[in-house]
Order: structure tokens, then sequence, then C-alpha cells
């Protein structure tokens, strides 16, 4: 929940989404009253249920309850590096709420992580403002890629600019394709 790029929030009766612009990461927040599943699959963005709340009894949803569980590791704690613990067995719980004062173009984000490698849950605010003139940018990080796939198989191209195998015992591409191979 670290944003460093726009991030949108998309509500529907079921599902609300938190879209990160930046590598166009997807995250599903399922507040359609399902229960935990027996098995999560392991991802990036884990599994989330939560549950919408009107706490200011306004008549309004205006608190967002969260969980997420089903995180694919290794992965950090935060940008400093510091390793979660290696079972994936984290537990993140989040309270979303709209400001008091400026509901229309803040909310805020009250993060507790749990996780074995730490003493105890840690929790952490973030708040977030609304952008009214937004700037849309573009990452694709395939343009740089180093990965090159020549039929039915993958090949590295290494920092000398040549091809590389990927897995052992794989077979060199065929260059017959590729001009005078002796050039």
């Amino acid at each position: 929940m670290i944003d460093y790029e726009t991030a949108d929030v998309i509500i529907t009766p079921k599902i609300t989404y938190y879209w990160t612009a930046f590598s166009n990461e997807m995250r599903r927040i399922y507040t359609d009253g399902r229960p935990w599943p027996e098995k999560i699959a392991p991802s990036f963005e884990g599994y989330s249920v939560g549950e919408w709340r009107d706490e200011a009894h306004s008549g309004r949803y205006d608190t967002l309850i969260v969980e997420t569980r089903g995180f694919t590791g290794p992965r950090n704690y935060d940008g400093t590096g510091i390793p979660l613990d290696r079972d994936n067995q984290s537990i993140i719980k989040e309270r979303f709420t709209v400001d008091r004062v400026d509901p229309a173009n803040l909310f805020h984000d009250e993060i507790t992580t749990i996780d074995h490698a730490l003493t105890r849950p840690w929790t952490v605010n973030r708040s977030y403002k609304r952008v009214k003139k937004i700037v849309w940018t573009e990452n694709l990080c395939a343009l740089d890629t180093s990965y090159v796939i020549l039929g039915d198989e993958n090949y590295f191209v290494g920092a000398d600019g040549y091809l590389m195998p990927v897995k052992k015992g794989q077979k060199p591409p065929d260059l017959r394709y590729f001009g005078d191979a002796k050039n």
C-alpha cells in the first residue's frame, strides 16, 4: 500500500478493486460476504476479504475492513528490505476510512501486519489524497526484457549480448534463419 504512482479504487457490489497504475497491479477485495476458501493459491497481492461498514451512522458506507492472506514469497516488509518470514503465513489487516473533515478528497489506511518474523503485530497509518488533475504515465518493463522466445524455447540475452540457455540441457537455437551464421 505504498502508492508511488496513480491508484484508483473501483467499487462494485461484490468486489472492491484497488488498481495501481505503475505496474498494473489489480488488487481484489471480495466484499460479497464469502468465507475464506479452504485453499488459497499464493499470489503477490494475496487474497483479500472485506466488509463495508457505516461507522458514522450516516446511511453511507465510510469504512472498509479488510484481511489479506495467501501471499507468495519471499517478500520484504517494507522499502528497507527487512524480510518477512519464509513460511508465507503473513496476515495483513486494514481499516480504510474516509476523512471526517474532507471525505471527498482524503482517505486513510490503518495497516496491521502479523508475521512470524515480527515480535508483535505492527501497525502503520497511511493517508491518500485525491488528485484532481491526474497525469497518467506508462511503464512497460517489457521494453527492456532480456528474454527471447525462439519457437517453443526461451533464451536469455547475457550482458555480452549473446544468447544463453535458461535451463539445464537446453539445445541452442536453430540459427539457419539468422542469415550467415559465420559472421
